[in-house]
């Protein structure tokens, strides 16, 4: 399925469970280079670690290995909890503003 959208995507988002070590492997070995090898050069990469509300004795994946992991890759990151609406909106006006300045903007499309 990913291979018939990335190819005309402006914004990939890549979404972990902060919960679950391997969540976050299968974006780091998989999905992050599979969305850089086929998306647009120019498309937003946008990386989530979701169940930011969850008990900090349940959290395998810390902040700032998703940060620095981000930043090393050049995507946007942010935590979010879809359960409680956390930094949810504040998501999708990054994305919403990503857009804008790069394809908009610019004109880059």
């Amino acid at each position: 399925m990913a291979k018939k959208f990335l190819p005309h995507s402006v914004c990939v988002i890549l979404v972990y469970d902060v919960t679950s070590k391997r969540s976050f492997e299968q974006v780091r070995e998989k999905w992050l280079r599979m969305s850089k090898e086929q998306a647009p050069s120019n498309a937003i990469h946008v990386l989530i670690g979701n169940k930011c509300d969850s008990p900090m004795e349940k959290r395998q994946i810390s902040v700032e290995v998703g940060e620095n992991f981000a930043q090393r890759n050049g995507l946007i990151f942010l935590e979010t909890s879809a359960t409680q609406a956390i930094n949810v909106d504040h998501m999708h006006k990054l994305i919403r503003r990503s857009i804008a300045e790069t394809f908009i903007l610019k004109k880059t499309y």
